[in-house]
């Protein structure tokens, strides 16, 4: 085989793999600038197909004719390249401004109308040499020449310099195909100043063999990288960024990918813990790391401690199977700290009282039955205090309810100031309240009742210009027998009381 068939067998051959390569971007073409990556590698087509058919030829028209079909490609590269990288990249620029798109191609259309036309403004001399076996053209460029290349130059270095600096901001999954097709850009590039700076024979063009280099670069990006499986690169785009922590695990609970949200729930996680055993990584997490082993367990709710407080998480499990066997589990981390503080906020709404801040007596029958039962188990003494403001309801019909309200709340800022820390103030009633007494016997119990009744004593309301003098009348139960019960005790508090106000109020009394 001569020189002149084995180069042009190569360009025929990198033509037709080009060719085929474009088939499968187009069946693509709903991915981002799959368009342009097809209509780039007809270009290229053309142009390499082109200069097999020249190589070939002898004849001055004849190389003339296919010099010019190469041109058709070689115009179209410099907007299709800034297309790609802007699309590929998501940059606005270029489907904002529609113009420059037209004005590109104008410049590409004009300059191809000097080829054609074989105007001296392109090439100011054309003729033909022997290069061995070859008959190449060799040309003194003309003026729309050297315009032209500084042109399609300098639009393919702004396009790999959108591409590169797009690709630094681009999820993980759209980098590495994205390096490669700068790579193979920069290979033919590189070729082209080759050829202009003289490193190459007299008009032998290197360019279109250099395509071979870039043809297996862009099919590893491509086909290897799935440049343009838009479901496979969505989905990885998708497990990149989403703000749910994501583990997946092999049914041996070893790690075998997470995703950057999860690092940030779980800082123990990086890229040397794959292959490791979940529940080892994340040992000092006790809830969690027993949670991943049961089989029985796929909903946990815990709290981690951050420099910035405690975030509170959910974390479910998601058995993985395939064909009826499980593969693996899924765990997924979902930050519920927003939500945890409003249940917070709502239950303590739910709570307390709106005027008095003090506990409301929904919360009395669910705390005080767990306090008598713990007292009950663990053999500790439990006592509860009854209060009643006394001639309340002769100042609130005298003074008006805003009064009667502002009593209230008097009554029991005084009464939580004054308080054991581990008590408990509940608004039972309209002026009564109720004081649980954990680990407190009936004569402490008496004890502090009479500190309440003295300090309201000491301490008038004034409004008005009036001061308001208050009494308490308290009652005092105490936990005896095994068998009481939260409305035992209440009752024979509210007994108490009942002696209290017959003795004038103002006063402590106890039942037996």
């Amino acid at each position: 085989m001569n020189q002149q068939t084995l180069l042009a067998a190569v360009l025929w051959a990198n033509t037709l793999f080009v060719i085929h390569l474009l088939t499968y971007t187009w069946s693509r073409r709903q991915a981002p600038a799959a368009k342009a990556v097809t209509f780039a590698l007809l270009a290229f087509a053309i142009y390499s197909g082109g200069y097999a058919a020249q190589i070939m030829s002898v004849e001055p028209t004849v190389i003339r004719f296919w010099i010019k079909v190469q041109y058709v490609g070689i115009v179209a590269l410099p907007p299709l390249w800034l297309l790609i990288c802007m699309r590929y990249t998501n940059t606005s620029f270029y489907s904002k401004y529609r113009r420059l798109e037209a004005f590109l191609w104008s410049i590409s259309a004009g300059f191809l109308f000097l080829v054609f036309t074989e105007h001296p403004l392109h090439y100011a001399d054309f003729r033909l040499v022997r290069y061995g076996e070859l008959t190449l053209p060799v040309t003194e460029p003309g003026i729309a020449y050297v315009l032209y290349s500084i042109y399609a130059n300098l639009f393919l270095i702004i396009g790999g310099v959108v591409l590169s600096r797009g690709l630094k901001k681009a999820a993980q999954p759209a980098r590495k195909p994205g390096w490669l097709m700068l790579i193979g850009a920069a290979a033919l590039w590189l070729s082209y100043i080759a050829n202009i700076i003289g490193l190459t024979p007299p008009g032998l063009d290197i360019t279109p063999f250099f395509l071979s280099i870039s043809a297996v670069i862009w099919t590893v990006a491509i086909f290897n990288q799935r440049l343009l499986d838009l479901k496979t690169m969505g989905l990885e785009m998708l497990f990149e960024s989403i703000q749910l922590g994501v583990i997946l695990l092999d049914k041996e609970n070893r790690i075998i990918e997470h995703n950057p949200a999860a690092v940030l729930i779980l800082p123990e996680l990086n890229a040397g813990c794959k292959g490791e055993d979940l529940s080892v990584v994340i040992a000092h997490y006790p809830d969690l790391s027993s949670f991943i082993t049961d089989k029985q367990a796929d909903k946990l709710a815990l709290s981690l401690s951050r420099a910035d407080g405690n975030n509170h998480y959910r974390c479910t499990k998601y058995p993985l199977h395939r064909k009826g066997k499980q593969l693996g589990i899924c765990l997924v981390l979902y930050d519920d700290t927003s939500e945890e503080l409003l249940r917070q906020k709502m239950e303590m709404e739910a709570s307390r009282d709106y005027l008095t801040g003090a506990y409301t007596r929904r919360f009395l029958s669910e705390k005080g039955a767990s306090y008598l039962a713990a007292a009950k188990q663990n053999n500790e003494p439990f006592s509860l205090i009854m209060i009643d403001l006394d001639h309340y309801k002769a100042i609130n019909d005298s003074q008006g309810h805003l009064t009667g309200d502002m009593i209230l709340q008097h009554t029991v800022d005084l009464l939580q100031s004054h308080l054991p820390q581990d008590a408990l103030l509940v608004r039972y009633g309209g002026d009564e309240f109720v004081v649980l007494l954990p680990k407190t016997d009936l004569t402490e119990a008496c004890h502090i009742a009479e500190q309440l009744c003295s300090v309201v004593r000491r301490h008038a309301l004034d409004v008005h210009f009036t001061s308001l003098n208050l009494t308490l009348s308290c009652g005092v139960a105490q936990l005896q027998s095994p068998n009481d019960t939260l409305a035992t005790l209440l009752g024979q508090a509210d007994q108490a009381v009942y002696l209290a106000k017959q003795e004038g109020g103002d006063c402590v009394r106890w039942v037996q």
